[in-house]
């Protein structure tokens, strides 16, 4: 497995524990996750373990580039810039062929990381519009939750 693969059949194999746990009633996530620790098998438990780890990195490394002085807006950007070029040419990118710094990306390495971003943002717009078209049902229905809804119209919503 590479750096960048998610172990898929591990992430299966937790969701199918996971799902047991809550189909037994259970609804608090603390509690869920610690009859998650007694019983899932040890090496799935590490594999998980590896896929979340990895994540966080990511996500640790997205929160440093938006603290960067360097990737604001606002005035004296370009001076910014200037000043502190090889801390804004470190900056970590998922090009084409994996994680570099964006001062070895290529043309084709920013058209990649253009376009993930671009999906991103379309996935994100289309779930917002799913939860607006489903809170207007329910302003509509005179209901207070989601719950009350008749379960067609909340498949309607999501379809």
């Amino acid at each position: 497995m590479t750096t960048t693969e998610q172990p898929k059949r591990t992430t299966r194999l937790l969701d199918n524990f996971i799902d047991q746990f809550i189909d037994s009633g259970l609804t608090d996530p603390n509690d869920i996750t610690a009859e998650a620790l007694e019983k899932i098998p040890k090496e799935v438990i590490a594999e998980e373990l590896l896929s979340l780890l990895r994540n966080a990195v990511r996500i640790r490394i997205r929160a440093r580039m938006n603290n960067n002085p360097l990737n604001r807006d606002g005035k004296g950007r370009a001076d910014r810039i200037r000043e502190h070029t090889s801390q804004f040419l470190a900056n970590p990118v998922r090009g084409e062929d994996g994680w570099k710094q964006l001062g070895a990306c290529t043309f084709r390495d920013l058209m990649y990381a253009a376009g993930v971003r671009r999906n991103q943002a379309h996935t994100n717009l289309k779930e917002a519009k799913r939860y607006e078209s489903l809170a207007h049902l329910l302003r509509n229905s005179n209901l207070t939750r989601v719950e009350q809804l008749r379960t067609e119209d909340i498949v309607a919503c999501f379809a």
